[in-house]
């Protein structure tokens, strides 16, 4: 159980640090994704619920930085010379 959070816990590290160095907002998504997928998996009676857990806080994790780095693009955007055709 340990090295099954120890490694969820690295995947939403890569999926933050795709987010933030390469704007690969999708990326994270995918990511979710998979974590919510995992959390179904494992939310049995007989499955644990640290893992569970673990998921849908990583998940979220990686949603709150996928937001910001929507907003901080958007900002961006707005702020950049129109060009005059």
């Amino acid at each position: 159980m340990t090295w099954t959070i120890i490694m969820i816990g690295v995947a939403g590290l890569l999926n933050v640090l795709m987010i933030v160095t390469r704007n690969l907002r999708e990326y994270g998504l995918v990511g979710i994704w998979a974590l919510i997928a995992i959390a179904a998996a494992n939310n049995t009676d007989n499955g644990e619920s640290t893992v569970v857990y673990t998921c849908y806080m990583v998940a979220f994790v990686i949603l709150i930085f996928a937001v910001i780095n929507v907003v901080k693009n958007r900002r961006l955007s707005n702020k950049l010379p129109t060009s005059a055709g």
